[in-house]
């Protein structure tokens, strides 16, 4: 599963209808093998109806997995800009304390920041920079609550700035939750299996013409193919070609790169 996710999509994409073809032509021969041409064709009422009902259920079930599998991908990407919104808001709190705090918090954000935003994309570092993660945050935390305020004006930021990372944390707990499946691996078994049992007794009718048959079988098969391609790859939101953007955590290094920047230059 994972070399298919490493693929570029549309390599993907080939990959599952040259299966789908494939299924169907074995399908074919199985089918026609075991059941003889003069039984099909003298059920066909039957089998129309049954593929019809089937059909139904199929494409709700199949449908079913799409949507839960989207909704994954899109959380993670909800997930992605709540954190980066988080890390923002800790390091506006910050500002308001002395310009010192301010810039070395600021340089604990983006050193937290530099991690993260290629935490979940490079796979083959991924417990390396796991760790470094976890250095970086904790490193924050520790900053953050060894301040000594010495005005009111400072304790209410240092409240602001535990409040906001205490909410950062959460949204961290979110996305590091995000790259596992959604979708159970019965449910996903169980809307193959109907998909391929869909497939079956499209293959039941009793054609005249083999060829053609084969043809329109193929087509329902590889529309399912690539539904499944689909459900593959927006189940796996860091994973593969298609993935979710880490471009909220770069817009976050380059607004703090801009306000050092800004600081520097008018002090």
């Amino acid at each position: 599963m994972e070399l298919y996710l490493n693929l570029p999509y549309y390599a993907e994409l080939g990959v599952s209808v040259v299966f789908s073809v494939l299924l169907t032509w074995l399908l074919m021969l199985l089918v026609h093998t075991l059941v003889p041409f003069s039984l099909r064709e003298s059920n066909n009422d039957l089998t129309a109806f049954v593929f019809s009902s089937l059909g139904i259920f199929s494409a709700l079930i199949i449908s079913t997995v799409l949507v839960m599998a989207i909704a994954h991908f899109d959380a993670a990407n909800e997930a992605v800009g709540l954190e980066a919104n988080m890390v923002g808001d800790l390091n506006r709190a910050g500002r308001g304390v002395s310009p010192e705090f301010s810039k070395k918090l600021s340089e604990k954000v983006r050193n937290y920041m530099q991690v993260v935003s290629v935490l979940e994309w490079d796979l083959e570092h991924h417990d390396q920079n796991a760790l470094r993660e976890r250095e970086a945050i904790n490193d924050l935390s520790r900053y953050v609550a060894s301040f000594q305020p010495k005005t009111l004006r400072e304790a209410s930021y240092q409240r602001e700035m535990i409040k906001r990372l205490g909410n950062l944390y959460d949204a961290r707990r979110n996305r590091a939750a995000q790259p596992a499946p959604a979708i159970p691996s019965q449910l996903f078994m169980v809307s193959v299996v109907i998909g391929v049992l869909t497939l079956v007794f499209a293959l039941l009718y009793g054609a005249s013409n083999r060829i053609m048959h084969l043809a329109l079988v193929s087509l329902l098969a590889v529309a399912m193919g690539a539904t499944y391609s689909l459900i593959l790859v927006f189940d796996a939101p860091f994973n593969g070609d298609l993935v979710a953007s880490n471009q909220p955590y770069l817009d976050i290094l380059d607004h703090l790169e801009k306000n050092n920047k800004f600081f520097q230059n008018n002090k």
